[in-house]
């Protein structure tokens, strides 16, 4: 930030007129933007993404970050939560916070993260806790309370696949099978 000649403790208010700008120059040809932190005269981006769109995730654990998820994300990373009752007890506020804004908690992604690091016991448990919930980008399933969602975010997907194929590689490694 100081490189930049930027100020570090208004970051987030920043980064919310970015995402309005994004979005504009996602959608528009050409887009001509007055903010407070940001001017743009006329400009475009080519190609523009077909949708419109980009999808938006964050990541982080602050009430804010989960207020702009709620307001403007695609999904969170909720990166501070291993499994247990502060997971849940985070699922809730989103889910929460997501119905007091009228959003639909279905449409927020969840994209979790396991380690296969450690002892097999250990991220067998982890694995375990994130079941439970059913499959971690899945937010009909993480949310449970909206059962009919048809979101599966494709990143949260590959991610969970990927860290899927490293704990059966662990594990096989483990009982001295890998192949």
């Amino acid at each position: 930030f100081t490189g930049l000649n930027e100020d570090f403790h208004n970051r987030g208010r920043r980064s919310e007129e970015q995402v309005e700008l994004m979005r504009a120059l996602w959608q528009e040809p050409h887009v001509a933007f007055k903010g407070k932190w940001h001017t743009i005269e006329d400009a475009g981006i080519n190609p523009r993404p077909a949708s419109g769109k980009v999808p938006l995730w964050y990541g982080g654990h602050a009430e804010v970050t989960l207020r702009r998820t709620v307001k403007w994300g695609d999904g969170w990373m909720p990166l501070a939560y291993g499994p247990g009752e502060e997971a849940r007890a985070a699922f809730d506020r989103l889910r929460h916070m997501a119905e007091e804004a009228g959003r639909d908690p279905a449409t927020i992604g969840i994209d979790t993260r396991v380690s296969a690091a450690g002892e097999e016991a250990e991220w067998r448990d982890t694995v375990g806790f994130w079941k439970s919930w059913r499959h971690p980008s899945d937010a009909r399933e993480l949310l449970p309370e909206r059962p009919s969602a048809p979101h599966r975010g494709p990143l949260a997907q590959r991610s969970y696949r990927r860290d899927a194929a490293l704990l059966e590689r662990r594990r096989r490694f483990a009982v001295g099978k890998l192949q």
